[in-house]
């Protein structure tokens, strides 16, 4: 199978990428969650002697969390058993033949979460964007929409505000942008967007 960097290989098939805000692992909650798990039901009830004792006792958590764990108490099921429920959509060998070796920059949209610094600015890839000085702490989503070449940047509030497009600048770049082929396509979803601290 072709070796792919995974971030340009996900936008090539239609997958909208987001990004929490830098040095702020909280964010990606599901993440840290398990890892509040692993920590409490795993790490801190066993002595370990070495790294390699931890690697080799680690498979053993991932099936007690797969098979027998049930997260939620309204849905009494474990990983694995959620997991069937999720219809997963594969690539055909046609289709991963048909992915070139050298990527392109391919159409569709890329999120980022960022903090409004005292300036009010963000940093998107190395650049700096004003936002508004008014939501300094605050965080904001920006989104480049590739085929348009335009980054835009949302805030919200509250939950109980609307979302508000705050900026619109020209996003530059001098590479072509070949649009998401028919068979990558996914249905539209908008984010529940939420920029609240």
């Amino acid at each position: 199978m072709k070796k792919l960097k995974s971030q340009p290989f996900k936008v090539y098939l239609g997958i909208e990428l987001l990004f929490i805000p830098k040095a702020e692992p909280e964010r990606n909650g599901l993440v840290e969650w398990v890892n509040g798990l692993w920590s409490k039901t795993f790490w801190a009830v066993q002595r370990f002697r070495s790294v390699p004792h931890v690697q080799r006792r680690s498979p053993a958590f991932v099936r007690w969390y797969t098979y027998h764990y049930t997260p939620f108490r309204q849905r009494p099921d474990t990983p694995a058993q959620a997991q069937r429920r999720v219809t997963r959509r594969r690539l055909t060998t046609q289709e991963i033949r048909s992915i070139p070796d050298r990527l392109p920059l391919t159409g569709g949209r890329i999120h980022f979460m960022r903090r409004v610094d005292a300036q009010g600015d963000v940093s998107v890839l190395h650049e700096t964007w004003h936002v508004d000085k008014r939501l300094a702490g605050h965080y904001v989503l920006a989104t480049i929409l590739m085929p348009e070449r335009r980054l835009r940047i949302y805030h919200r509030r509250t939950s109980g505000h609307p979302v508000r497009l705050v900026r619109t600048y020209r996003y530059h770049f001098t590479e072509s942008v070949v649009p998401v082929r028919p068979e990558f396509k996914r249905p539209y979803r908008r984010r529940k967007l939420c920029t609240m601290l």
